[in-house]
């Protein structure tokens, strides 16, 4: 096989194998999804009632009941895998309640969640002691993101954290540097 024969089939492959890295998890795979946004909803008028859509941010409280539980949830635009983004955009807060026991403590504060289901319509509340309309959204699947863990930073004994000198030479010391200890002598 001809380099530009592998080349090409590298180039023609490469994508597809990326391409499974941005999926929507099973249980969030959906047809004919509305575009409709929460703050669509809460300002429409009725816009949206009925209609079954998808949409993702991080809950801000739990509230359970005896027959549902309802959930507080910041809106924010979904990325392509249906996981909400970590930005400043925001589309205001929604009501996502679901028949049964959603524990409070699993579901905790800033934990990003993405929810399918129905619009129900506009409920109204305070968000700290202002008035607000909620839209209401009945869950069909709640999809609890899991917690993404960076390792810590790496140490090597001699070198210490990022820098390039030896440990006993401080951050930014070394032959490399001056002045330093490496030029004092020692």
């Amino acid at each position: 096989m001809g380099v530009s024969v592998r080349i090409v089939l590298i180039a023609l492959l490469l994508p597809l194998s990326l391409a499974g890295c941005t999926t929507v998890p099973q249980a969030l795979r959906a047809d004919n999804l509305s575009t409709v946004t929460p703050s669509i909803v809460r300002d429409g008028g009725g816009a949206g009632v009925g209609d079954r859509v998808r949409w993702g941010g991080s809950v801000l409280e739990v509230n359970p009941a005896a027959s549902e539980t309802c959930i507080s949830i910041l809106s924010r635009p979904l990325d392509s895998s249906a996981r909400a983004t970590l930005t400043d955009v925001t589309f205001g807060r929604f009501h996502a309640c679901g028949d049964g026991f959603y524990d409070p403590a699993v579901f905790t504060k800033d934990r990003s969640v993405t929810v399918l289901g129905k619009v129900e319509g506009v409920i109204d509340g305070t968000v700290d002691g202002a008035r607000y309309r909620f839209p209401r959204l009945r869950i069909e699947t709640l999809y609890l993101w899991p917690i993404v863990v960076y390792p810590p930073p790496y140490y090597y004994y001699y070198y210490g954290p990022y820098w390039g000198g030896p440990w006993w030479y401080g951050p930014g010391w070394g032959p490399w540097y001056a002045p330093g200890p490496y030029w004092w002598g020692w």
